[in-house]
């Protein structure tokens, strides 16, 4: 991880003595370089979450109560913690954002009422919401927009 990027920055790669180790634990001893790779080239991610039914709306139930997970396609990309995996709550309007998921991927969206402290993470929880979660794909400084309806669960 880079801390203190700013907000339209984004690690493109970590490359060591030529490897790509972005994504992997590494054990440094020595001297070793680093070359830190960023990118302006952001990918944004902007939708909605619709009520999901006549009774959710009648129920005065608003799309404020909802949560969005985007996680990768490729469940190795599942390894906490993950650049490819990212929750957020939507606004009172049910809109979202979520920006700087790498990009040249597939990912999948998932809408849920409700996330326990941790569970957007969670391998198995992530597994349960895939066959019900929207495919899209991202490529590097895409921007998307997507509705999504919430799963119950």
């Amino acid at each position: 991880r880079v801390l203190g990027l700013p907000e339209d920055w984004a690690v493109k790669a970590m490359l060591m003595d030529g490897t790509d180790v972005t994504d992997s634990a590494i054990t440094v001893r020595g001297n070793v370089a680093v070359r830190v790779v960023l990118t302006d080239r952001i990918t944004e991610i902007n939708g909605t979450v619709s009520p999901g039914s006549a009774e959710a709306r009648d129920a005065g139930r608003e799309s404020s109560e909802q949560y969005v997970v985007l996680f990768a396609s490729d469940s190795a990309k599942w390894i906490y913690p993950s650049r490819y995996v990212r929750s957020v709550r939507t606004d009172a309007r049910g809109n979202f954002s979520v920006k700087g998921l790498p990009g040249n991927d597939r990912y999948l969206a998932v809408a849920v009422d409700y996330l326990e402290a941790g569970e957007a993470d969670d391998p198995q929880f992530l597994e349960r919401m895939r066959g019900r979660a929207t495919p899209l794909s991202l490529n590097e400084g895409e921007r998307r927009t997507i509705e999504l309806r919430p799963v119950p669960r």
